[in-house]
């Protein structure tokens, strides 16, 4: 039997060693399994003639979620965000990257005054 998470491809080269074909039901993503990758076979376990075919099911990868615009807000201690990558508003795989450019807060110096000629 193929296994869950096994590329297409592998899984093809696997049924042909046995006789099996395999069928390609439906392409969705699958948050537990990268784009091209096994995620639901039918049957699931079981004993197979020569010839007969398992359905699966193949991920397109990650479900995709709108990446929220964090630009000028707060990163904890760290100052405002300027910039971030990808943008606000753009479909994102979830669990994707986001690079975020954040504005250093200034150092603060202390100044003594002192007067000449002060006693």
């Amino acid at each position: 039997m193929l296994e869950l998470g096994q590329p297409l491809k592998e899984a093809r080269c696997s049924a042909d060693n046995v006789d099996l074909t395999v069928t390609v039901d439906n392409r969705e993503p699958c948050s537990d399994q990268p784009k091209d990758h096994i995620c639901e076979q039918s049957p699931v376990d079981g004993e197979l003639d020569k010839g007969q075919a398992v359905s699966v099911t193949v991920s397109t990868g990650a479900p995709k979620i709108e990446m929220p615009d964090v630009t000028d807000k707060d990163e904890d201690d760290a100052g405002t965000v300027l910039k971030q990558d990808p943008d606000g508003g753009e479909e994102v795989e979830k669990g994707s990257e986001v690079t975020l450019t954040v504005a250093k807060a200034p150092e603060q110096a202390v100044i003594h005054e002192r007067r000449l000629g002060a006693v």
